[in-house]
């Protein structure tokens, strides 16, 4: 089994063995392997056997680390608080953020836009845009929660939420089981409808 380590652990300068091959070095010779949404593996030179699994730092843990990241580093955090200070300000939060629909029964749209540089979620019944707020990569948390809230303020006049093929790359981005939890979530959802 793996060691595992947190990404401002001293894993960098700790000597780790391969148990497959018998390399022995600092973490700064391993190389990284296989991603994962919470972080990678870092694998043997030598060999390529996973030796250790590493965590992505939150940024709370960059923030308290802030003198040790790279220039490039403090300006991807800074962006990425940017994005999710926008984001809360713009996000659908309930039902009475949303128009009332002249129909008994339909179904809405999960599209997706690039416009002024950046990229939006828009949520469409027909050709009527109903709601837009800014799109998260790998963001289909975000979509089970705004299926729930439509749910709500519709009730069982919503028959689904249905991503379009231009939302659905970025919905589940690399994330193999996003679309099986898209589809479950909706399956849920508008049991009833």
């Amino acid at each position: 089994m793996w060691s595992v380590y947190r990404w401002f652990d001293p894993w960098k300068k700790a000597t780790h063995t391969c148990k497959k091959c018998g390399w022995k070095g600092s973490g700064r010779k391993l190389k990284p392997g296989e991603p994962f949404s919470g972080g990678c593996e870092y694998n043997c030179p030598a060999c390529h056997e996973t030796i250790i699994v590493v965590g992505n730092p939150s940024p709370e843990e960059e923030r308290a680390h802030w003198g040790e990241l790279s220039a490039a580093d403090r300006r991807s955090l800074e962006r990425r608080e940017r994005f999710l200070e926008e984001f809360e300000r713009l996000k659908l939060k309930d039902g009475s953020q949303l128009p009332d629909i002249p129909a008994a029964s339909f179904t809405l749209f999960w599209d997706f836009i690039e416009k002024d540089d950046k990229k939006w979620t828009v949520i469409r019944w027909e050709d009527q845009v109903l709601y837009t707020e800014l799109a998260a990569y790998e963001g289909y948390p975000r979509f089970i929660e705004v299926a729930e809230i439509l749910c709500i303020r519709y009730g069982p006049a919503l028959k689904d939420l249905l991503p379009t093929e231009d939302s659905f790359d970025y919905l589940c981005g690399d994330v193999l089981s996003a679309s099986d939890d898209v589809d479950q979530a909706r399956k849920r959802i508008f049991k009833n409808t």
